[in-house]
């Protein structure tokens, strides 16, 4: 079996959503980013040593690189698939398939600085798209944006513009083919940039009152933890 996850929100959580006696997973110039319950901390570790835990995340390399896990994943699918990490690593030959399958995002890189009203904080996900986080709702003022080769994802603070074939559910498809694995899947997310990867999973684990029908979580109880107790079973 193969464990395909979303990482914030999903198996960690920000420092602002973090409860006395959490454990940081996260640190940046000595500041705690993000953390997980000692519960999930703990099945995290039963659960890698049960199945193919693969990360899936819009996290840049540097970014995921942060992230000091229970039990290191061998393989890691960042910047929304574009990038496969092994042990750590870029794998080239992807890399350079992945330069070859999804248009650059220059003009965007270049064009969101320029709208100071509507975002700030522009950060290029080492080429593949552009995320920034936005003042107010976008609406129209993103017109611009070629809507036949490009997304736009609005997800809490942030938006994101993309390649529309930079999916999680395209690095899932990619990652079974280029490995040869036919294993069962369960994949867990919580935003609509999980929903592609969650679509085409075995089994999909969701948050409660996620828009996409899976396995949900009860109500009250620990997404994360969640999550992990039930692969572990």
């Amino acid at each position: 079996m193969i464990f395909f996850s979303d990482l914030d929100n999903t198996l960690i959580h920000s420092y602002k959503k973090a409860s006395a006696g959490d454990i940081c997973v996260e640190r940046s110039d000595r500041k705690k980013l993000s953390f997980m319950t000692p519960l999930a901390y703990s099945l995290f570790r039963e659960v890698s040593e049960q199945v193919e835990f693969v990360p899936v995340t819009t996290r840049t390399v540097e970014q995921y690189r942060r992230i000091e896990f229970p039990v290191k994943p061998k393989y890691a699918l960042v910047c929304n698939g574009a990038t496969l990490l092994i042990d750590g690593e870029v794998d080239s030959v992807w890399e350079k398939e992945s330069r070859n399958m999804f248009p650059p995002v220059d003009e965007y890189i270049t064009a969101l600085p320029k709208m100071p009203s509507v975002v700030y904080n522009v950060r290029n996900a080492d080429g593949y798209f552009v995320f920034a986080k936005r003042i107010a709702e976008i609406g129209s003022k993103l017109d611009f944006v070629d809507r036949e080769r490009f997304s736009i994802h609005g997800l809490f603070e942030k938006v994101y513009i993309m390649p529309q074939e930079l999916t999680k559910g395209v690095a899932v498809r990619r990652f079974k083919e280029w490995f040869k694995r036919n294993d069962m899947t369960i994949a867990a997310g919580d935003s609509e940039l999980d929903i592609p990867m969650l679509q085409i999973a075995d089994i999909a684990l969701v948050p409660s009152g996620f828009p996409y029908c899976g396995q949900e979580c009860p109500i009250g109880q620990n997404f994360s933890e969640f999550v992990l107790a039930y692969i572990r079973v």
